[in-house]
């Protein structure tokens, strides 16, 4: 039986993490006493599997688990989906990508657990969980009038290896979305959104006829304007303003009480780059890197930032990319503007970055 095996949380910055027999998951938050809790955030909870981590020969608590699991291979669990772990409701967000800290484990180890680094949640429902409590027991979501397993309606690589290397499918909960003719991959489904990937072919193009089929049945098309970029920090509460995701030079995530240090690295998320090289696959999991042909600058607080990498987000959908970007030594402290500019356009300028 798939079950809790471990529980730990962080009680203080910088500090090993601390193992507990029971905690009291928060919703929209994260552990409770946990420094690292933040409303908002799609990161709250990390997952790891036993199985993974005694492969590796980690010990459990050391890559930072919140939740060591027993029984499931967790990097196999479908972004989106729903799980039930003791009377908590978790929602998966997102693989965990490899930082530095797991070369400081062991050399090597960064690239090792690509794909297999464990998951990402966000806390739906507060409840409490122990040590031995079983999981999974739910795992569903409501798409109208029809409620359906969630493997059904969320990204499930048609061919992968511990959720590396494969292709997001584009037909999801008998679901397509077509842009002048061509499927999009699709990354979730709900009963009010659909998030699709522009396919590449629409390089250009100044226009894109839209087109939602379901059960083989096709609803208006619309058409929608194509630009060759246009630029979209992630933020941590999904609106596209306010605190952007992002890690700070230390792996931890960067917030207005973590903030970053000035001349430190920081990595920042977001899409909407136009076209790459070499050319990537619509729907492919990244494994190798790309960069966009348009020109790239990030600013902060008005002042241009180094940018030491900017291309693909490894273990992501091809269209997501990653920004090394070193915060100015001239910067001023505080929640301040960022915003990435690639060729003509710009992101938006209501995104904020935590600087100390």
């Amino acid at each position: 039986m798939a079950e809790v095996l471990h529980l730990f949380q962080s009680v203080a910055h910088g500090e090993p993490v601390r193992e507990f027999e029971e905690v009291y998951a928060l919703q929209n938050k994260g552990f409770k006493d946990c420094v690292h809790g933040r409303s908002g955030s799609t990161r709250q909870v990390l997952l790891m599997d036993i199985e993974t981590l005694e492969e590796f020969g980690i010990p459990p608590g050391r890559a930072k688990e919140n939740i060591t699991t027993r029984g499931i291979e967790i990097s196999e669990l479908s972004l989106g989906q729903f799980m039930r772990v003791g009377e908590a409701l978790l929602e998966i967000t997102q693989l965990c990508t490899p930082c530095n800290q797991m070369d400081e484990i062991r050399v090597g180890l960064q690239d090792a657990l690509r794909g297999r680094r464990g998951i990402l949640c966000r806390v739906v429902e507060s409840g409490k969980i122990r040590r031995g409590h079983p999981l999974p027991a739910e795992s569903r979501r409501r798409i109208g009038t029809t409620q359906c397993a969630s493997a059904q309606l969320l990204p499930v690589p048609t061919s992968t290896t511990s959720g590396t290397g494969g292709t997001y499918t584009t037909t999801l909960a008998q679901t397509r979305v077509l842009f002048n003719g061509v499927a999009a991959p699709l990354l979730s489904v709900q009963a009010n959104a659909i998030t699709a990937v522009a396919p590449y072919a629409l390089a250009g193009r100044t226009s894109a006829r839209v087109l939602i089929q379901y059960q083989g049945r096709s609803g208006n098309a619309i058409n929608l304007p194509v630009a060759e970029s246009q630029p979209a920090l992630f933020t941590e509460d999904s609106s596209g303003s306010g605190q952007v995701t992002a890690m700070n030079q230390d792996s931890s995530a960067n917030s207005a009480q973590n903030p970053a240090p000035r001349g430190s690295v920081v990595q920042v998320f977001g899409t909407g780059e136009g076209v790459a090289r070499p050319a990537p696959v619509d729907g492919k999991v990244m494994t190798g890197s790309v960069t966009p042909v348009l020109p790239i600058k990030v600013t902060i607080a008005g002042r241009d930032a180094q940018v030491r990498y900017f291309g693909s987000r490894q273990d992501h959908v091809a269209g997501m990319f990653q920004a090394n970007i070193v915060i100015p030594d001239d910067c001023p402290v505080g929640l301040v503007p960022i915003f990435v500019t690639i060729g003509d356009n710009a992101s938006a300028a209501t995104t904020r970055i935590a600087v100390q």
